[in-house]
């Protein structure tokens, strides 16, 4: 059987070759097939445009293999196997996009022409510096260098200036800035040797025109402007931006990126610190920007309009551009944007986001901050998820419609910036604009049936009023944005909202994370871990405690902040968080809506899988064996699963009929790759017992509590959090409002012990209280030494045995190396 999409592929090389044969041809021709392509593109099929142009290659190829004189065909082939490259990089194929490039260099190869060998180079090396493979890129770079030797005259001087364009791309990459602009002037000397020879070779070499070489010289000195900027060299940057400014009027040439020049002017005059002047060029910029259509050019554009208006004190101004450059952020899928944009415009030292909420709070605007707040959170949630999500499940049918109509608006908004003729642009203007409204009226519809399926496609954030009517009585919401300089905290309770600027910059945060959360891991004497978390509760959660009324704590992390022990910190008057509050976690204020809708009694039937079998002999976890049969002990209508019994295709199976699912087992979580983080399981079944995040959100889950008691985690190298709230939100959209995690693996011994003292107190109080009350029993030392014994931990004797010490004197179980790390996301009822 064909899947829909290989289905369409099939049916439109049907009806190529019926095409072919109507009008007498043996052959279709490769020529026609890959302008329809282009055609396709256009329209935002891209799916389809892959399909003519992997068409067009392979009968170019085809016709070069029975050729007396193949070399043409082989150049075709080599062509359309790069589009159809570039096709599939904007489909997020990226594989696929490299696989592709390969078979361009290929029949390059075959041709044997340098000429032709260089672009294909070239454009597999543009393949591999979109996937962030820059050392296969490096290896392409030397092999366009060794082909140098086998050019001559105007050929030779044209490729060798482009070589240099592209060393200066690494070298900007890798900061070697002055580098760089040595080699950027070196290329524009030899372009500019080629065009005072265009007139004698002009039908020889690619048979390009005129403003083509005319706009690859305007194209070097855009990047020669950056260079010197890069390198804090203004005046320089300056002068390369005017004098392409002055080509282009000169030879009145349509250069499509122009407003790039205008940007670059005004982000110099912004370091001199002349906002007026920096306003001037960003309007011009925006302005050809919009002349043209070129979407990330006009989002730019918006932000640095916002920036300097915010500089100038223009507050409602700056507000006006940063929802401008927000709504069409929001609008995109994550794909269009490369790491170096998103780092640089969006979440760099001016980030978007942080921009609005600064110029907001400047406004004495508490409200519209924290909903801007939210707004950031579900951006870069959906970022996170990217466009490898699949949210069928057995109780809703996949929304294909939505997905092919998300695929085609950010098809055609990327493709702006490779379609270069006028009535192309237009088109493809007309066919975003039409996309867009079906899009619309699609998730209005999504909207309707599954508002949390709509969150996980769109920006679609709680305001604080919807947020504050959520709260109840007892409950009051912390909620933290990381800025470079500063970190923003909002205290959100029914009745009101106090939003405080905390004077701690990001770098000092996570020095100071990282060694609270070292003196904890690595058993550091408990003074020493009381210090740090001293410090942390005056700078971190003093601030806000006059304003809390109630015991319940709701706290919202952001960056670093995921991976904080809140219920660790220590306050003056020497007791910890965790003992004068319950605190519950949330990944953003806007989840409670589905949290609450979701919240049930806890039930009887647990399904505790512990110590699965795994290939390596030394990551077995005997002691979460004992903590499965304690549950069972405890809840006699359990389902236990351990060792090889333990596998995912039975888990799988099992999960939809249970009240609670326990995992004491590990957890990965992937910051690179956050739908690959995954809870390790036995293999067997056709499975490979990974239970991934991608697979969770495809679940059909009735429990009310899942506990994850083994998580892995990075504890030197933090990351921002999203591979944690990837695993924790993916269990919450499969049907479980609320999910206890380890912040990392503990001692098997110990977490047995706590996990008991919490399904105890689970009979008989909340969640968010039952964990509370477990940790207190830790730290007061009442705990289940029967488990402990048996491993020697916390201070209690191996059974015969004296207690462990060592030279900082017994380790008890109120050290928060044991029971700190048990956190609970979600609803805490």
């Amino acid at each position: 059987m064909f899947s829909r999409k290989a289905l369409k592929s099939k049916i439109i090389l049907l009806v190529l070759l019926l095409a072919s044969h109507a009008v007498g041809q043996s052959r279709f021709d490769p020529t026609t097939v890959q302008e329809a392509g282009r055609q396709a593109i256009v329209r935002g099929e891209i799916h389809e445009a892959l399909t003519y142009f992997e068409a067009a290659a392979r009968a170019a190829e085809t016709e070069a293999r029975t050729s007396a004189s193949p070399t043409e065909y082989w150049r075709s082939a080599s062509a359309a196997y790069y589009e159809a490259a570039r096709a599939a990089l904007l489909i997020g194929e990226l594989q696929r996009a490299v696989i592709l490039g390969e078979k361009g260099v290929e029949m390059a190869d075959r041709a044997g022409v340098p000429v032709i060998q260089q672009n294909a180079l070239r454009g597999l090396r543009s393949v591999y510096r979109t996937v962030r493979n820059h050392a296969k890129a490096s290896e392409l770079l030397k092999r366009q260098m060794d082909l140098l030797n086998r050019q001559e005259g105007l050929s030779k001087t044209l490729w060798e200036g482009i070589i240099y364009e592209q060393m200066a791309e690494d070298m900007i990459r890798e900061k070697k800035n002055r580098e760089a602009i040595d080699a950027l002037n070196k290329s524009i000397a030899l372009t500019q040797q080629v065009l005072d020879g265009f007139h004698l070779w002009r039908r020889s070499i690619l048979q390009l025109p005129l403003e083509f070489y005319r706009s690859r010289a305007i194209h070097l000195l855009d990047i020669l402007g950056n260079a010197y900027f890069l390198a804090e060299d203004l005046e320089l940057a300056a002068k390369q931006y005017r004098q392409a400014l002055q080509d282009i009027e000169g030879w009145q040439l349509r250069y499509i990126s122009e407003h790039r020049l205008h940007l670059g002017l005004g982000q110099i005059e912004f370091r001199r610190g002349d906002w007026s002047r920096a306003l001037s060029h960003y309007q011009d910029g925006l302005a050809l920007a919009e002349r043209v259509g070129m979407f990330d050019g006009i989002t730019i554009a918006a932000v640095h309009i916002a920036e300097a208006h915010a500089k100038a004190g223009h507050l409602d101004a700056a507000v006006r551009s940063y929802e401008k450059a927000i709504s069409r952020i929001e609008q995109a899928r994550s794909g269009l944007w490369t790491e170096e944009d998103r780092q640089t415009y969006f979440g760099g030292e001016t980030g978007v986001y942080t921009g609005m909420i600064d110029a907001l709070l400047r406004s004495a605007r508490e409200a519209e901050a924290f909903d801007y707040s939210e707004r950031s959170r579900a951006r870069v949630f959906l970022d996170s998820l990217g466009s490898k999500l699949s949210l069928a499940r057995a109780s809703d049918s996949p929304d294909t419609d939505l997905t092919r109509l998300q695929r085609r608006m950010t098809a055609l908004t990327a493709a702006t910036a490779i379609v270069r003729g006028k009535e192309e642009r237009e088109r493809l203007k007309e066919n975003l604009e039409e996309a867009e409204k079906s899009y619309a009226d699609s998730l209005n519809a999504v909207r309707q049936r599954n508002p949390e399926q709509a969150s996980l496609i769109s920006v679609e954030p709680l305001s604080l009023k919807q947020v504050q009517e959520l709260l109840e009585p007892q409950q009051a919401l912390l909620q933290y944005l990381v800025a470079p300089q500063k970190l923003y905290l909002w205290v959100v309770t029914g009745q009101q909202v106090r939003a405080i600027e905390i004077p701690l910059s990001q770098k000092e945060l996570v020095k100071k994370v990282q060694a609270f959360r070292a003196a904890i891991s690595e058993l550091r004497p408990l003074k020493e871990a009381q210090t740090i978390a001293r410090e942390l509760y005056g700078e971190i959660a003093a601030p806000a405690m006059s304003l809390i009324r109630g015991k319940e704590l709701i706290v919202v992390p952001h960056d670093v902040l995921h991976y904080l022990l809140f219920q660790a910190l220590y306050s003056p008057g020497g007791r910890y968080l965790v003992e004068d509050y319950s605190i519950s976690y949330l990944s953003s204020a806007s989840l409670m809506q589905f949290t609450k809708a979701k919240r049930r009694a806890v039930g009887q039937k647990v399904l505790a899988v512990g110590n699965p079998s795994f290939e390596a002999s030394n990551v077995g976890l005997p002691m979460s064996e004992l903590e499965a049969s304690e549950i069972r002990r405890l809840y006699p209508q359990s389902t236990v699963m351990a060792r090889a019994d333990a596998k995912e295709e039975k888990v799988k199976a099992l999960s939809p009929t249970h009240d609670v699912l326990h995992f004491a087992t590990h957890a990965e979580l992937n910051k690179n790759d956050p739908l690959s983080s995954a809870v390790l399981l036995a293999k067997g079944g056709g499975e490979d017992g990974r239970l991934e995040v991608r697979e969770i959100f495809g679940m059909d889950l009735k429990a009310s509590l899942v506990v994850l008691s083994g998580c892995e985690t990075a504890l030197g190298n933090l990351s921002q959090g999203d591979e944690l709230v990837g695993l924790t939100r993916a269990f919450i959209y499969a049907g479980t409002p609320s999910v206890v995690a380890s912040l990392w693996k503990v001692d098997d011994a110990s977490t047995a012990s706590l996990m008991s003292g919490f399904y105890k107190s689970l009979k008989s109080r909340t969640k968010v209280e039952a964990l509370r009350q477990a940790q207190l029993e830790m730290i007061r030392g009442k705990v289940n030494t029967n488990l402990l014994a048996q491993r020697g931990v916390g201070g209690v004797a191996k059974l015969g045995q004296t207690p462990v010490r060592n030279s900082q004197g017994s380790i008890s179980t109120s050290h928060p190396y044991f029971w700190a790390p048990f956190i609970l996301v979600g609803e805490g009822k």
